[in-house]
């Protein structure tokens, strides 16, 4: 069974499987797994060097990411 942590900028917000995950953050799985994709990192990476360079951000605080953990 995969572990994976979901975190916001530096702080960890829940840790197990995309199942446990999703029903934690209150979504379906689909959405948790999305957050996993090269494709949601790429989107991810595009919007943030956007709101950066329009002075809405100024770090990745406010980007929900998901990664392996390494427990």
């Amino acid at each position: 069974m995969t572990e994976y942590a979901m975190y916001k900028g530096d702080e960890i917000l829940y840790i197990g499987t995309l199942e446990e995950i999703a029903e934690k953050h209150g979504v379906r799985r689909e959405t948790v797994y999305y957050y996993t994709t090269k494709s949601y990192k790429k989107k991810i990476a595009e919007l943030y060097r956007d709101w950066e360079t329009l002075g809405i951000v100024t770090g990745k605080q406010n980007f929900i990411e998901i990664g392996r953990a390494h427990v």
